[in-house]
């Protein structure tokens, strides 16, 4: 999956799922059939294995996690660390986008989950309220 997200490469079928067509045109060109990041987006970002349960290694903050369809595996006790440990990372107003079947209530009363179009996000505390009156 890491190879796969490095290479920004994705078919028709992978950018239908859920990306916005005017998302699409603005930060991805057709090349051969296939959409691709553009270069100055792809720069952005950064693709890192790392084993969630033990301690991470010192990281710049984030705007955005995606963690999909991960905590899924883990009991409560290892869900509550690894959201801990995401909060350390996040800068203020950023997000945390987890699977369609994952969620912090019951977790960590700091994230907040905010609709954003027809997605869930989860957001620290008065970013989500920001957030939340901004829609």
């Amino acid at each position: 999956m890491l190879d796969q997200a490095r290479s920004g490469s994705y078919s028709q079928l992978e950018v239908n799922r859920g990306l916005p067509a005017p998302l699409l045109v603005m930060d991805f060109e057709k090349i051969e059939g296939r959409w691709v990041i553009k270069e100055d987006l792809r720069k952005m970002c950064e693709f890192r294995a790392m084993n969630l349960t033990t301690p991470w290694p010192m990281m710049q903050p984030f705007d955005l996690i995606f963690i999909r369809n991960v905590l899924i595996y883990f009991d409560q006790e290892t869900k509550a660390g690894i959201l801990k440990k995401m909060k350390a990372v996040m800068l203020p107003h950023g997000s945390l986008i987890l699977g369609t079947a994952e969620t912090t209530i019951n977790l960590d009363p700091e994230w907040a989950p905010v609709k954003v179009g027809n997605t869930t996000v989860f957001r620290l505390g008065k970013a989500a309220a920001a957030l939340k009156k901004a829609a």
